[in-house]
Order: C-alpha cells, then sequence, then structure tokens
C-alpha cells in the first residue's frame, strides 16, 4: 500500500510535465497541418507573379470576336435604333453587374447574390441619352432559350429585374420588324416625351 502512494506521489508530480508536453505535441500537429497551405499560397503567388512577368515579353493568344453579335441581333439591333431614332442610348451585350448593385440588406449574403449575376448579360439595354441611367433591358429570344437550362437562368434574370424595377421584354425574333412591333411593347418609355410635344 505503501508503494502504491509512493507511486502516485511521484505520478502526481511528473503529470503536469507530461501535461506540457502533450500540448506542445498537439500544437505541433497544429502548426505542421497549417503550414503546408502557406507555403502553397506563397508558392502560387510566386508563379502568378513569374506568369505575369512572362505575359509581358510574349504575344497573347487574343483575337477579335468577329462574331460579337450573331446575325440575327445585328439585325434586330439595327431595326430597333432605327426605332429608337436617337431617343435613348442603345447598348448590347451587357453584363448584369454592370446594370445591377447588390443592395446592403444582402449583408453577408453580398458575394453570393452577386456571383449570381456576374456572368450573364442582358442582348440589349435602353438607357437615358443623357443620363445613361437604364430605363429597359431586351431579351431577344431565339431557340437557345428553350433549353431546360436556359430557362432557368431566364428566369433567374427576370426575378433580378422586376425586384430591381425595371422593365424586361422577351421580343421575339421575326422577319421582318415594323415600327408598331417596337411601339407595342417600348412605346411607354417615350410617353412623357409625347406629353411634352402636346403641350
Amino acid at each position: 500500500m505503501q508503494t502504491l502512494e509512493l507511486w502516485w506521489d511521484a505520478l502526481g508530480g511528473v503529470l503536469p510535465l507530461l501535461f506540457f508536453f502533450l500540448l506542445l505535441g498537439v500544437l505541433a500537429v497544429i502548426l505542421l497541418v497549417s503550414l503546408p497551405p502557406v507555403f502553397r499560397r506563397r508558392r502560387e503567388r510566386r508563379q502568378e507573379e513569374e506568369e505575369a512577368y512572362d505575359l509581358g515579353l510574349r504575344t497573347l493568344p487574343y483575337e477579335v470576336n468577329r462574331d460579337f453579335l450573331t446575325p440575327a441581333e445585328r439585325r434586330f439591333f439595327l431595326a430597333l435604333q432605327t426605332y429608337i431614332d436617337g431617343r435613348l442610348a442603345l447598348f448590347a451585350k451587357v453584363n448584369l453587374r454592370d446594370v445591377f448593385k447588390v443592395s446592403r440588406s444582402a449583408g453577408q449574403e453580398t458575394l453570393s447574390y452577386f456571383n449570381r449575376i456576374n456572368r450573364k448579360h442582358v442582348d440589349f439595354l435602353l438607357c437615358d441619352r443623357k443620363t445613361f441611367l437604364p430605363l429597359c433591358g431586351v431579351e431577344l429570344d431565339d431557340s437557345t432559350h428553350q433549353r431546360a437550362e436556359r430557362k432557368e437562368r431566364d428566369k433567374l434574370v427576370d426575378r433580378v429585374y422586376d425586384n430591381a424595377g425595371l422593365p424586361l421584354w422577351h421580343a421575339a425574333i421575326e422577319k421582318e420588324y415594323t415600327y408598331a412591333y417596337f411601339e407595342e411593347a417600348l412605346g411607354f418609355l417615350f410617353e412623357d416625351e409625347e406629353g411634352e410635344d402636346g403641350e
């Protein structure tokens, strides 16, 4: 019994030391696990810097996209341009992130909401010709809009426009575009102008 007590007393003196080394071992493991990503990030950053330097010394593989607008989009653009007759500013293929911004109410989800629109664009955007305030978006609905993934994309875009209070017109491709065709969909943009003319 006395031997057991002596052993326990000896263990009591060593126990804090054992606990210290155990804690030291845990910290060493945590350090070893966390260091590789740090070194990897540094290595990646160094590679990016080297690549950026290399890009300045060689010809980059870019060329002008000669199909910026499809034939159908070009035809529609020219007809719409004729209809607005300089009364509005007309832009093609505008990224939604340039048309809309995420409101502060999104809080911590701001980046998530931004990413949802970041790589999407509207076919055409009509803006006030003096302030360039967006007034109406135009989607030219060709056959690609019938695909399932495109329909999901269109639902999101429609909701973005609706929630922001900006009109979005889904225009069908026609063989011929008349003044009446555009007037029916976009005439509301010029109602104030007509009222001023009548005074």
